[in-house]
This record gives C-alpha cells, sequence and structure tokens, in this order.
C-alpha cells in the first residue's frame, strides 16, 4: 500500500480512537472504505495495528480533502453518538486541511448534518464550497 493510502487510513484509525474506544460500527465503516478503495480487510489491520499514527496525511485537492473528511464524519457518526473528542479532532482536520478557522464549525456541522443524511460526495463537495464563498 502506497504511503498517502496508509497515512489517509491511520487519519480515519485515529478518528475511531478519538472517543478511546474502536467500536465494532467504527470499524466496520473503516473496511468499508477500505473495500471502496480496494484494500483487503488484511492489508488495512496490518497497517492500523502496526503502523505508529504520525503526522496526519494531508490531501493536495480540494475534492481528496472533502473525501477524507466525509470518511471521518462516518466513522465519526458509526455509532450513533458525537463525542466531544471526536468533534474537536475532525474540527482539527478541517483547520489542518487548509480550511478557513472562522468556517470550521460552519463545515463540521455540514459534514455531520450531509453524512447523516447519507448525501453523496458531489453533493457534500457543493456545499462545501458554498459555505467557503460565503462572506
Amino acid at each position: 500500500m502506497e504511503e498517502k493510502l496508509k497515512k489517509y487510513f491511520l487519519n480515519l484509525y485515529a478518528m475511531a480512537l478519538a472517543d478511546e474506544y474502536f467500536d465494532t460500527e467504527e470499524q466496520a465503516v473503516l473496511y468499508e472504505i477500505a473495500k471502496e478503495k480496494g484494500i483487503t480487510k488484511e492489508e488495512l489491520d496490518s497497517v492500523i495495528f502496526s503502523e505508529k499514527i504520525a503526522e496526519p496525511y494531508i490531501p493536495l485537492t480540494f475534492f481528496e480533502k472533502i473525501e477524507n473528511l466525509t470518511n471521518i464524519s462516518k466513522i465519526i457518526l458509526a455509532d450513533g453518538k458525537i463525542e466531544q473528542k471526536e468533534l474537536d479532532l475532525l474540527k482539527f482536520y478541517i483547520l489542518k486541511f487548509g480550511f478557513e478557522k472562522d468556517k470550521i464549525n460552519i463545515i463540521a456541522d455540514k459534514l455531520l448534518n450531509d453524512v447523516k443524511e447519507r448525501k453523496d460526495i458531489k453533493d457534500i463537495s457543493s456545499s462545501i464550497k458554498n459555505i467557503l464563498q460565503e462572506n
């Protein structure tokens, strides 16, 4: 697995651990995302259980950032409750990915709501672009 993809999944795993418990629902979402990217359960396990979580992966394109934040949001929502530590980590990633500090809360709320409503990545991307264009 390439280094970029390893870091991507380590970001998601860090989110799953934010509430200090790797819930079975969070695990299922993580494996589903891996499957979508052509990664087997065994390959993912070897990364998340043997790699150290270091610097987070910072996606380069807007779409990659939204895809990563959407998947992080799926992990947050997997167990049916949003812990403050998870929300804080989501906001950390939003800021780390280069989004405006004054829009972090709005972006986080929109991501979580759109994922709850099962919107597709194109709709979520469009929603975030609209937020960024607002003054």
